[in-house]
C-alpha cells in the first residue's frame, strides 16, 4: 500500500459503506450463508461502534426471513463480534483504549507468526496473487472505493496467513478481525499519514527473498501503522459520539 495516497484514504473514511453479500455456496444451508454474510460484513468494517443490529433490518438487506438472521446475531453475539445490551438490543460494541492495545498486541503476535509459518508454502502463483490483490488495495483507495479496499486488504492479509494451512491460527486472527474490523474506517482516516512506508512492499519482497524476519516485521508494521494511528482522543470521541 502507498503511502501517496492520502486524498484517496481520506474520501474512503467518509464513503458510504455498500454491503455485498457473498455468492451462497451450492451445498451452504441459508442459516450459514446468513452468518458468513454478516460475519464478513463486521470483518471488513460495514457496521461502526454503537451501531444497532436488528433482525428486520439484516433480513430485509438480505433477503431472507427472520429465523436465520436471529441464529447468526445469537453466533455473532458469542464470537464477541456483537454485544447484547440489558435491554435486548444487539449493538457493535465499542473501542477503549486498552482494548485496542489488547487487540493489537493479539494481532502482532499472531498474524507475524502465521505469515512465517506460511512463507515456505507460497509459490510464484501464490505470490503473483499477493501482489494483484496489493494492486487493487492500492487502486481502491486511488478511487475512494471503500467496499473493496476493506475487502481486498483482508483478502491479502488472509491469503497470505492461509498458505500455512494453520487449523489454530486462522480462526483466532479471524475473531480479532470481528472485534476491530468495525472501526477500521476510522483507521481509514489517517493512513495517508500513517502509512509513511509501503509494509505491503516490504512483505511481499520479503516473500521473494524468502526472509521470514524481513516478513514478520512487514506485518508488525502494517498492523502498527493502521492500528497505532488511532488516538486515546479519537476512542473517546467515538464513544461519546455513539
Amino acid at each position: 500500500m502507498s503511502g501517496n495516497l492520502e486524498c484517496g484514504a481520506k474520501i474512503l473514511a467518509k464513503a458510504p459503506i455498500v454491503i455485498q453479500p457473498p455468492q451462497r455456496d451450492d451445498n451452504e444451508t441459508l442459516q450459514e450463508w446468513v452468518y458468513r454474510a454478516l460475519r464478513q460484513a463486521i470483518m471488513t468494517g460495514h457496521f461502526v461502534p454503537g451501531h444497532s443490529v436488528t433482525i428486520r433490518g439484516v433480513a430485509e438487506m438480505l433477503n431472507v426471513s427472520l429465523m436465520p438472521v436471529r441464529e447468526a446475531l445469537r453466533r455473532l453475539v458469542a464470537e464477541r463480534a456483537l454485544e447484547l445490551l440489558s435491554n435486548r438490543r444487539v449493538t457493535v460494541p465499542k473501542m477503549t483504549p486498552s482494548k485496542l492495545e489488547e487487540l493489537a498486541s493479539a494481532r502482532i503476535a499472531l498474524e507475524s507468526l502465521a505469515a512465517v509459518r506460511a512463507l515456505p508454502a507460497i509459490n510464484d502463483e501464490l505470490l503473483q496473487t499477493l501482489r494483484a490483490l496489493d494492486e487493487e488495495v492500492d487502486q481502491a483507495l486511488h478511487d475512494g472505493d471503500v467496499t473493496t479496499y476493506l475487502q481486498k486488504n483482508q483478502a491479502f492479509h488472509l491469503t497470505l496467513y492461509r498458505a500455512g494451512d494453520s487449523q489454530v491460527l486462522i480462526p483466532l486472527i479471524e475473531s480479532l478481525w470481528l472485534q476491530f474490523g468495525p472501526f477500521m474506517r476510522m483507521v481509514l482516516g489517517r493512513i495517508g499519514v500513517s502509512y509513511v512506508l509501503d509494509r505491503h512492499a516490504e512483505a511481499l519482497k520479503a516473500i521473494e527473498r524468502k526472509d521470514p524476519l524481513a516478513l514478520r516485521l512487514a506485518i508488525e508494521g502494517d498492523i502498527r501503522d493502521g492500528m497505532g494511528s488511532l488516538s486515546q482522543e479519537e476512542l473517546l470521541a467515538n464513544a461519546r459520539d455513539n
